[in-house]
């Protein structure tokens, strides 16, 4: 009954805003009757840190190409691998010359080529497949530190966030971020859209301060969408960008997961203001949505339901919002007092043809990106 007030809300908005959207609600259960089965893993490979050519301190943004490639982000670093796991090289060189990057946010990948955005300078870089940088230009506009999400007919989109001013006492407030274009031909910077998202935001006397995230923004490009998850509940917004705006709403009944005790203290992380600690309130539930993936023209939501024997629950869509089926995926060592580790593992998760990728963490502290083949029983 809360969700429903909750999608009511939202709805009696957008129409007293004169926005008008399809709204797909879902039921519990989807249409397969094979449902809440168990899709066995199998290792078939591993890239380790090698500690030679590079190394991994939180490897995250794992891209496979059309060709095989395996692409993997870390701190200063954008890793190239052949399908076997092979090093082949990091397209990323530390400088503020041409082809040179000081901070990399986000990459994507075009029609053969590399397209990274350069937090620090403001700048695209195109590389092709040999890591050769092929052209480059700066962005004169506020997009610093944005996240870029997708290129399309030469345009550019990034999701910006700004910290909100907080008066008073912290608590928790709306974190707005700004999807934007920039179009390089005519050196213009349009804003589209805002999605907020919760953060427990902590302003000092000077001015400054920080903020702790309740909840994250999950946004994926596929064709001219973009699929968003910006609440802590189960709802995804599907925005058009050739019609600029969002054209429908997905959600279905879920059962929303309890923070464990044990692990509340993992989640969310902590900061000092004015030499004071400060951790974010305590939250009854986990954020529905962990994260959000395209395979093979189907949309699968990755659930905070955790299942030691089973599993991570996987929902499956297909692109106009119909709940088709649900399954679970085992990885190995999951355990729901490890809650931090298990899903950053699912953050970083990726599909491609058959296969998950992930990012994982061993019982050492180092880390290493995997590749597992799928088998549905």
């Amino acid at each position: 009954m809360k969700k429903i007030l909750i999608l009511m809300t939202c709805l009696f908005a957008l129409v007293g805003m004169g926005i008008t959207q399809e709204v797909i609600e879902n039921p519990k259960s989807p249409v397969n009757k094979n449902a809440g089965r168990e899709v066995l893993l199998k290792a078939e490979l591993s890239i380790k840190d090698m500690g030679e050519d590079y190394y991994f301190r939180i490897p995250q943004h794992i891209k496979i190409s059309p060709e095989g490639f395996i692409f993997i982000q870390d701190r200063e670093q954008l890793l190239q691998f052949d399908e076997q796991g092979k090093y082949i090289r990091n397209f990323l060189k530390k400088g503020k010359g041409p082809g040179e990057v000081e901070a990399v946010g986000y990459f994507c990948l075009f029609n053969g080529n590399l397209i990274a955005h350069d937090m620090r300078l403001n700048k695209i870089l195109w590389f092709d497949m040999r890591g050769e940088a092929i052209k480059e230009f700066r962005i004169h506009e506020p997009v610093m530190f944005a996240q870029f999400v997708k290129y399309m007919n030469d345009e550019y989109y990034f999701l910006k966030s700004k910290m909100p001013v907080v008066k008073g006492e912290p608590r928790v407030v709306d974190y707005p971020n700004n999807l934007i274009v920039y179009s390089p031909e005519k050196k213009e910077l349009r804003e589209l859209s805002v999605f907020a998202t919760k953060s427990f935001v902590v302003t000092s006397s000077g001015g400054g301060g920080g903020a702790i995230g309740i909840n994250r923004l999950i946004a994926v490009p596929y064709k001219n969408f973009l699929f968003i998850s910006h609440t802590s509940e189960y709802f995804i917004k599907v925005y058009d960008l050739k019609k600029e705006k969002t054209i429908r709403t997905i959600t279905r009944e879920y059962k929303r997961q309890k923070t464990p005790p044990e692990v509340e203290g993992k989640l969310g992380g902590w900061m000092v203001i004015n030499g004071k600690k400060y951790t974010r309130p305590p939250q009854k539930y986990l954020n529905d949505i962990k994260n959000l993936l395209i395979y093979k023209d189907r949309l699968w939501v990755v659930t905070s339901t955790l299942d030691e024997e089973k599993g991570i629950l996987i929902d499956v869509f297909d692109l106009e919002g119909n709940y088709l089926d649900n399954f679970y995926l085992k990885f190995p060592l999951i355990k729901t007092d490890d809650m931090y580790n298990v899903f950053y593992k699912f953050y970083s998760m990726t599909l491609s043809e058959g296969a998950v990728y992930v990012a994982e963490q061993n019982e050492d502290g180092t880390n290493q990106v995997v590749k597992y083949a799928m088998t549905d029983k």
